[in-house]
Parts: C-alpha cells; sequence; structure tokens
C-alpha cells in the first residue's frame, strides 16, 4: 500500500479536540508522522486500536488529573489544619502574653501600693516619732523652767527672808537709838530742869 502525506496538524487538533493535552498530541502527531512517513499507511483497524490506545490515555491522564486533585486537596486540607493550628498558637500566644502582661502590671500595681502604703506608713510613724520628741523636748523645757522658776522663788524668797532680817535689825538699832536719844534728852533735861532751879533759887 503507498504511502501518503500525514497531517499532524488535523491529527493534533482531534486530539485536542478529545481532550488530550497539547504536547501530548504533539508528540503523538509526530510519532504517527514519522511511523507513516517509514511504512504503510495505517489500516481503520490499525486507527481504531490507535483510538483505543489514546482513550486509555485519556483515562490514565483522567486518573493522573483526579489524583492530582486528591493530592492537591489534601495539601490544601493539610495546609489549612496547619494555618488553623498556627492560627490556635498565636492566639494561645497572645492569651498567654496578655496574661502574663495583666499579671505583671496586677503585681506591679500591687508593688506600688504596698511600696506607697509602706512609705505612708514610716511617714507617719516618723512624724508621731518627731511628735513624741518635740513633746518630751517641750516637756523637758516645762520642767526646766518650773525647776528654775522655783529656784528664783527660792532666792527671792531667800531676799525676802534676808530683807525682812535687816528690816528687823534695823528697826531694834532705831528703836535702840531711840530709846538712847529718850534717856540722853531726860538726862539733858533733868539737867537743865537743875540748873534752871538752881538759878532761880539763886536769883
Amino acid at each position: 500500500m503507498p504511502a501518503v502525506a500525514f497531517d499532524t496538524l488535523r491529527f493534533t487538533k482531534r486530539l485536542l479536540d478529545a481532550g488530550v493535552a497539547l504536547e501530548l498530541a504533539s508528540a503523538t502527531a509526530e510519532a504517527f508522522k514519522e511511523a507513516s512517513s517509514e511504512a504503510d499507511l495505517a489500516t481503520h483497524r490499525d486507527i481504531e486500536l490507535l483510538q483505543g490506545d489514546i482513550e486509555q490515555v485519556k483515562v490514565s491522564i483522567e486518573r493522573l488529573e483526579e489524583r492530582m486533585d486528591a493530592r492537591f486537596a489534601q495539601a490544601d486540607t493539610k495546609m489549612e489544619t496547619r494555618l488553623a493550628q498556627m492560627d490556635a498558637k498565636m492566639e494561645a500566644g497572645l492569651a498567654q502574653a496578655n496574661t502574663k502582661m495583666d499579671t505583671g502590671f496586677a503585681q506591679m500595681d500591687a508593688k506600688m501600693e504596698a511600696g506607697l502604703a509602706q512609705a505612708n506608713t514610716k511617714m507617719d510613724t516618723g512624724l508621731a516619732q518627731m511628735d513624741a520628741k518635740m513633746e518630751t523636748g517641750f516637756a523637758q523645757v516645762d520642767a526646766r523652767m518650773e525647776t528654775r522658776f522655783a529656784q528664783v522663788e527660792s532666792r527671792l524668797d531667800q531676799v525676802d527672808t534676808r530683807f525682812d532680817h535687816l528690816e528687823t535689825n534695823l528697826n531694834g538699832r532705831i528703836d535702840s537709838m531711840e530709846q538712847r536719844m529718850t534717856i540722853k534728852l531726860g538726862g539733858m533735861m533733868v539737867v537743865a530742869v537743875g540748873a534752871i532751879t538752881a538759878l532761880v533759887k539763886l536769883l
């Protein structure tokens, strides 16, 4: 049987219309072209067998695509699962971080409150001690002043006593001097009377 020209473009188009991939259709057309150039033209039976092989190839490709789709679906599911796990971990980590931050702030607030309370207590204690010291100091000053006043009053009493003694002594001396002067005046009067009497007698 004489060989005839093989239309690769038409054959490729028919394979593409049948759903075969472009690369596979082109390679198949080239292979048939080479085979037809080296051998007799295929019979109708050969074409049917070839179409059967093509159908098997299509089925294999469809199965491969199904497997690939299943693999992609599994990969998508795994990715979704991993992303969900990552989101959950991130949420848990953020929640833990927020909890730690809240706990840290609460501890800081508690420490600040305790520190302020201690400072207030120390200030109150210090002020109370200062008040006590001031009260003690004032009491000591009052006691010292009372003692000094008592000493001054005692000295004044002693001075009054001395003045009383001096006044008594002075009064005693004055009385003694008055008595002496009275006696002297009496004596002088007696002498004068005697003298006058004598003069009268003489006259």
